[in-house]
């Protein structure tokens, strides 16, 4: 399909459009007719340098287009991609279904309207007996998960149909959490109860060991107080390894997590959250337990535990604040990446610790897990697991089918789309092509980078390849080595962009590779469960009406929220002063929050009951 074609019946929404558009996917996989060829507008492109920058290219693309058929008449399906120029996706789809010249298939990343208003214009279609007849794997994925299945699903008239077709991950593998310096706590902490000394470090073949030990009797930090007890010997360190520009631990420059990280811990959220039995929906900014953590916060701040330059951090994300400080090993806590975790952020080369060289060497860092509040505030804000916070999904971008493609063969698309569901399906999500899979398109970018064995394969628990008349124990399976630590080459060689379904990073996957603190941090980052996720799904489920008043509503609550709080925190305004606090809340009601709560029940009642 040309864009000449698509674009003809409005010229000025085309060129605005086209002016936005950067590529297409280029020539079809196949030359079959045009009954099997399909659009798909994608909200990112993956074009890096070497790799391809044809999305039909893309390993596991090109093995649907030429290695198989599909449908009902054993159709080769064809695809044509449109893609965005970066930040532009939102815009397009909003201009696209206004003029009408949209695609066949269409990715909702960063579309600000509501999919039933598309449904009632006739220009979304209703897939929920095509997955019935053409998509049983994804059908069974979300029969398999019924919390997701309710998210993914739309209330037409009140009947819940499929009015668009999900992402989905088996075990989400988180991507960040708190890290902190455990080499720190072993040279310069002591044990709770005995005071003695602890010991760590690395043995001869780099392995990292310590006897530390948390006043909760653990081996890692579980609760505030286990926090409140480590921030000191931070401090201690911060001294002893004449580090005069560091800190002990990072906040964001509001003041908080705005994914109600550590205020999740006090039971509550600076905005709007759900209970942990998805039973009722709460604004928390103005809450008793918000204040608690304030006041924590500004006891920190105090003690000279938090960054005194917090405040002025504001062009960072939660997951980047000052990098450099960082890097450069001056920090004892912060909000990191799966690859900061263990000694990868030694940068010293063997030199030793100075302003000069850093503050890396034999740097061991670890994740922690959401801290459980065990003696902050009052006992109804204590004890119980922390369940707001940032979590991954299993379920993620969405993408709905048009009428444009109504006079096509559409068994072909969704059965070819289903397939990406199988468990075969799901490791082409996650790491790729097997063997087998390669043999049947020699693929190029394979062929290049030596994946001629396939992206993965199984193994045994020792990551030994896998033969089904000698190998015992579990039957894992383990990416190829070459891409094992190539994150970018690992990005192209799979999957991506067109929804389907992943297996999950750490899904029964071999991690010995790994360093024992990485995968003892993504223990830890994954030990709760978050109702933030289904809080999203209401918001996302609002009507067009109720999303522009609640969004209206809740960007100037945010913003007075985080005006404020940072002043509460450095103490230029008295927490603990109930006529000072009571002065905020008072402020705060002016924007009306409990509206905002009003439609989010409204909408989960509508919606999900």
């Amino acid at each position: 399909m040309s864009k000449k074609g698509l674009f003809s019946k409005h010229p000025f929404a085309s060129l605005a459009i086209l002016a936005l558009l950067t590529s297409c996917g280029g020539a079809a996989a196949s030359s079959q007719g045009a009954n099997a060829s399909f659009s798909y507008f994608i909200a990112t492109a993956d074009t890096r340098v070497g790799y391809y920058t044809d999305e039909t290219k893309n390993p596991v693309i090109n093995w649907l287009l030429t290695a198989n058929t599909w449908g009902d008449n054993k159709a080769k399906v064809n695809l044509e991609f449109e893609i965005p120029s970066t930040g532009t996706a939102g815009d397009i789809a909003n201009l696209m279904f206004t003029s009408g010249d949209y695609y066949d298939v269409v990715d909702l990343s960063g579309y600000s309207g509501n999919v039933l208003d598309l449904y009632d214009q006739g220009i979304v279609i209703d897939l929920t007996d095509y997955i019935a007849k053409y998509m049983p794997n994804y059908s069974k994925w979300m029969d398999d998960h019924p919390a997701e299945k309710k998210q993914c699903m739309d209330k037409v008239n009140g009947e819940m149909k499929y009015l668009r077709l999900y992402d989905a991950t088996d075990v989400p593998a988180p991507w960040g959490g708190f890290c902190y310096r455990r080499d720190w706590l072993a040279k310069y902490g002591t044990n709770p109860t005995t005071n003695a000394a602890f010991t760590g470090g690395y043995d001869a073949n780099h392995k990292w060991s310590d006897d530390v030990v948390f006043p909760s009797g653990q081996k890692d930090p579980t609760t505030l107080s286990d926090w409140d007890w480590m921030l000191p010997i931070f401090k201690k360190a911060l001294a002893g390894e004449g580090i005069n520009d560091g800190y002990c631990m990072q906040l964001p420059y509001y003041g908080f997590y705005g994914t109600s990280d550590i205020v999740g811990s006090f039971g509550t959220s600076p905005y709007f959250y759900m209970d942990p039995d998805l039973k009722d929906i709460h604004f928390g900014g103005d809450s008793d337990n918000f204040r608690a953590y304030i006041s924590l916060m500004n006891k920190w701040y105090k003690n000279g535990f938090i960054d005194k330059g917090f405040a002025e951090r504001n062009n960072e994300m939660f997951y980047t604040i000052d990098t450099t400080s960082v890097f450069s090993g001056k920090v004892g806590m912060w909000y990191g990446l799966t690859g900061q975790m263990g000694n990868n952020l030694d940068i010293s080369d063997g030199k030793e610790n100075n302003a000069t060289n850093g503050y890396t060497k034999d740097i061991c860092v670890y994740g922690a897990a959401q801290p459980i509040n065990d003696k902050f505030g009052t006992a109804a804000m204590q004890g119980f697991d922390p369940f707001v916070f940032y979590s991954m999904a299993r379920n993620s971008v969405s993408a709905v089918v048009t009428n444009k493609a109504l006079d096509k063969d559409v068994s072909a698309l969704f059965t070819m789309l289903d397939y990406l569901y199988t468990d075969d399906g799901a490791m082409m999500g996650e790491a790729g092509l097997s063997k087998k899979e390669y043999e049947d398109t020699k693929d190029e970018c394979y062929t290049k980078f030596g994946l001629t064995d396939g992206a993965w394969y199984n193994c045994d628990e020792n990551g030994v390849l896998w033969d089904d008349a000698t190998s015992k124990g579990n039957k894992m399976w383990r990416m190829n080595p070459i891409a094992e630590k190539d994150d970018a080459l690992r990005g192209v060689i799979k999957r991506n962009r067109v929804v389907g379904r992943s297996w999950g990073t750490y899904n029964n996957a071999y991690t010995g590779s790994l360093e024992p603190a990485i995968t003892r941090g993504l223990a830890n980052w994954s030990k709760y469960s978050s109702t933030s996720l289904t809080l999203g799904a209401v918001q996302n489920k609002q009507s067009l009406e109720e999303g522009l008043e609640s969004s209206k509503i809740s960007v100037k609550i945010q913003d007075f929220i985080q005006k404020t709080v940072p002043s509460f925190i450095i103490g230029s305004k008295d927490v603990n002063n109930d006529a000072t606090w009571n002065s905020y809340c008072a402020a705060l009601a002016k924007y009306n929050p409990d509206r905002v709560v009003e439609i989010l029940k409204a909408t989960y009642a509508r919606e999900f009951n």
